[in-house]
């Protein structure tokens, strides 16, 4: 499953790139990409893009019907997103958020296992504060001279509410972080289930410190780039495995 939607994200990435020729030429990093720059052409990219998605229709002959389903369904949605849906304002992050979920959704069905409401709860709200943050970081990134972001509907004067929202959406993700440990779904499954109330301040300060970044102008385009190459994440992460272990044994 994992290799499945490599293969297919890449494939969609690689037309959502060729679909944003003319905005990603006018961006002041994404002009460098392989397909903006000049140094992959056109016809070389569709090339990939078919083989990754023949790649991915062969792998899921392994994978139930209910994971193949998600797969489809994500392939289509992020065409749709690419083609239209990106370009309408607040759809676009929702949308994104909805993507991320629908991962997590694919990883239970390809290993048959529940994802409960409470993890979809929480990813959706924590996928669409990232989102959020991504269209932050390309309007606080923009040039100067101009007000828009490069190929979407959104302004300088969209920051303040970009941002409200954005860190809303992440401490919301927090909350239900913390009304799933005090549900009694939790106990069974934790020799040591009051531990587990770390996880709250640690995931509010990874939420937090990853706006501030972004209201200082160091945030990348990519918010998900910035993380992997933030060495406080992987600080955070192995407190994050920490509290888990104590709460387990």
């Amino acid at each position: 499953m994992f290799a499945a939607f490599c293969c297919a994200a890449s494939a969609t990435y690689i037309l959502n790139d060729l679909l944003d020729l003319d905005s990603d030429r006018l961006h002041h990093t994404k002009r460098y990409r392989p397909l903006a720059s000049g140094r992959v052409s056109t016809r070389n990219a569709l090339s990939i893009a078919a083989g990754l998605l023949v790649a991915a229709a062969g792998l899921v002959v392994w994978l139930p019907r209910a994971a193949v389903l998600l797969l489809a369904i994500y392939c289509a949605s992020t065409l749709l997103y690419s083609a239209w849906l990106k370009r309408l304002v607040l759809v676009d992050v929702v949308t994104l958020a909805a993507l991320y979920a629908l991962r997590v959704l694919a990883g239970g069905a390809a290993t048959e296992i529940v994802v409960s409401a409470w993890t979809i709860a929480f990813f959706l709200f924590l996928f669409l504060s990232l989102a959020l943050l991504k269209r932050y970081a390309e309007l606080a990134n923009a040039p100067v001279e101009t007000d828009w972001a490069p190929g979407r509907n959104y302004c300088r004067a969209d920051m303040p509410f970009i941002s409200e929202c954005g860190v809303a959406s992440g401490l919301i993700a927090v909350l239900v972080l913390a009304l799933y440990i005090h549900s009694p779904e939790v106990h069974p499954l934790y020799k040591r289930p009051e531990m587990l109330w770390l996880l709250g301040p640690l995931l509010a300060y990874g939420i937090l410190k990853l706006w501030l970044a972004g209201h200082r102008g160091v945030m990348h385009d990519d918010p998900i780039v910035f993380v992997v190459q933030s060495r406080w994440t992987y600080g955070l992460a192995a407190l994050v495995a920490a509290v888990l272990i104590a709460a387990s044994y």
